[in-house]
């Protein structure tokens, strides 16, 4: 009987060793095998269209959508010390206007003339008479420039001591340097002016303005400022002087138009 007998043929070195290396060739294959199919569906996705077109829509969306939120809800910036210094300096004069409008309430609404009075707090009292004080100050110093022009003579479109005054120039003469809101120059702007309160004739006080409607109808073309007392003053035309008249002069009752208050602690310097 004869034996067979099987060689082995020797492995080549080189051979041997490429095989160690590349043990895992199985894993990369898999990995490049992954990474082939998503390039495939990508380059799918760009080469058809309609999918193109619909993630580019809904990247518009998106966008949008936040556009939106941050629209309406936009972020709140902190004020500025400039604008809290303002806030707090606007404060007082709004509390004053407060104050009055509270005074003024009950002879607003019918009904309420025997209405339990209000008790005001000691505090607001206090603002209020420092308030009044100050504005009956300015108020007699707005007279005082005003009767210091007695005499001098009328002057059309005049507004100062040495060019002499009209009506209006006397008034805007007097009143603008003590007030941080200026008056309009003429007669009927002053009587239009929303910014200045209207005034009924039974509450006059002195400084207010008394406006009269002598050659033009339903328009102020003249002013003078209220002395109280019945009285005024005025510049009152070409050829006359500066001079104190009588509100309840007949002439003046008929041509008398209406009055507006300057001096509130809102506008004085």
């Amino acid at each position: 009987m004869t034996r067979s007998v099987t060689k082995h043929l020797p492995v080549p070195a080189s051979l041997l060793l490429t095989s160690l290396l590349f043990l895992p060739l199985d894993a990369m294959a898999t990995g490049n095998e992954e990474r082939r199919k998503q390039h495939s569906a990508r380059s799918a996705t760009n080469s058809t269209p309609g999918l193109a077109d619909d993630a580019v829509l809904a990247r518009q969306r998106n966008r949008e959508i936040l556009l939106a939120k941050r629209q309406a809800n936009p972020t709140k910036v902190p004020p500025t010390p400039g604008q809290r210094q303002q806030h707090a300096a606007n404060q007082p004069v709004e509390r004053a206007k407060n104050r009055e409008l509270l005074a003024m309430y009950a002879t607003w609404l019918p009904g309420q003339h025997h209405a339990a009075p209000l008790v005001e707090d000691p505090r607001w009292s206090a603002g209020r008479q420092a308030h009044s004080l100050r504005e009956q100050h300015t108020i007699h110093h707005v007279v005082n420039r005003l009767k210091a022009q007695l005499g001098k003579p009328y002057v059309w479109g005049g507004h100062s001591p040495e060019s002499g005054f009209d009506c209006s120039g006397l008034v805007w003469y007097a009143f603008n340097p003590l007030l941080s809101r200026k008056l309009p120059r003429t007669a009927n702007a002053m009587y239009q002016d929303r910014q200045l309160s209207n005034i009924h004739r039974q509450q006059l006080r002195k400084g207010d303005l008394v406006f009269f409607s002598i050659k033009t109808p339903n328009a102020a073309d003249h002013v003078g400022v209220y002395l109280g007392d019945g009285q005024f003053i005025e510049a009152p035309r070409t050829g006359k002087n500066i001079r104190i008249s009588e509100l309840n002069n007949d002439f003046w009752k008929a041509k008398y138009l209406g009055a507006r208050r300057v001096i509130k602690e809102s506008v004085l310097l």
